[in-house]
């Protein structure tokens, strides 16, 4: 059974993100682009493969932002009889993780919450596992404070995110224009590792692995991103709509790094990381989390 309870008392969070638009992007966005789905494949498989090196058997589970269900499937797949419990804010993606969910005897559970603020008892989990979700949590220092909160003294999180030299290209074309930032910063593999010692988690350990990709050109680019939830949700985007020729600009500036073959190339950083909440003995009272910008330079 897991133990539902009222969120944790955070009731006003400063937010950089607008959380509205990011519910409605990917609303929107669905089961995304085939592009973009292979980003998070990787993300999943490089998930699993370091879950392979761990000892560990857990009984209850938390996919922390869910989406559409891929991740939840795997884990209750991989760990037969354990409860796992699905979260995610937008409601149409945890509808649609259901409907793909076995119908009779499943203990899979499913919660429409910020990860800022989870209405899940305290030390209720085993393990939780979030895929890419990160950069739309907002405080990230809260959201990783909300995680020790739940797990249970030894439980282990596992997630992977975006890294800094996500898109850099795409940064270059907007920016190189004198643009006002449109890119979503992303953390650092250092950043984030010293994020999760001060929300008090133990033994943390970063790597990262890159992605190459390519399209054909910016604005197919931009369909993909779109089409995958990658929209700006930033509170200080320009609102309102950008003329035709601040695109096309930001195309011939990024139409200049294409390559001898004819393609333009697309970074992808994913940042991996493992922690442990501390058992009774070795536990110590999580730092505060200064307010930082994630990105690598303003």
């Amino acid at each position: 059974m897991v133990m539902v309870g009222p969120p944790s008392r955070q009731h006003s969070i400063p937010s950089t993100i607008d959380r509205i638009a990011v519910r409605r992007i990917f609303a929107r966005a669905g089961d995304g682009d085939p592009e973009f789905a292979r980003v998070m494949l990787t993300a999943r498989d490089g998930l699993f493969e370091r879950l392979d090196d761990i000892r560990i058997a857990p009984r209850r589970i938390l996919d922390l932002g869910a989406g559409t269900g891929a991740t939840a499937r795997r884990l209750a797949r991989r760990f037969r009889g354990a409860d796992v419990v699905s979260v995610d804010p937008v409601v149409s993606l945890l509808r649609r993780a259901r409907s793909h969910a076995p119908r009779w005897f499943s203990r899979h559970r499913y919660v429409t919450a910020e990860a800022e603020r989870l209405p899940l008892s305290s030390h209720s989990m085993d393990l939780i596992l979030s895929n890419v979700a990160m950069p739309w949590f907002d405080p990230v220092g809260h959201a990783l404070a909300e995680c020790l909160r739940i797990l249970r003294p030894g439980g282990l999180m596992l997630l992977s995110t975006l890294g800094p030299d996500t898109l850099k290209e795409l940064e270059f074309a907007w920016r190189g224009g004198g643009e006002s930032r449109r890119m979503h910063p992303f953390a650092d593999m250092h950043v984030l590792g010293d994020a999760l010692v001060h929300a008090g988690f133990t033994d943390a350990v970063m790597d990262v692995q890159r992605v190459r990709l390519q399209v054909s050109d910016f604005w197919r680019l931009c369909r993909v991103l779109s089409r995958g939830g990658g929209s700006g949700a930033l509170m200080a985007r320009r609102r309102g709509l950008s003329a035709v020729e601040t695109f096309r600009a930001a195309a011939a500036r990024y139409d200049s790094l294409r390559s001898s073959g004819g393609a333009l190339p697309v970074s992808v950083e994913l940042v991996f990381g493992h922690a442990w909440a501390p058992e009774p003995a070795r536990a110590k009272p999580a730092s505060v989390l200064p307010r930082m910008d994630w990105s690598p330079g303003s």
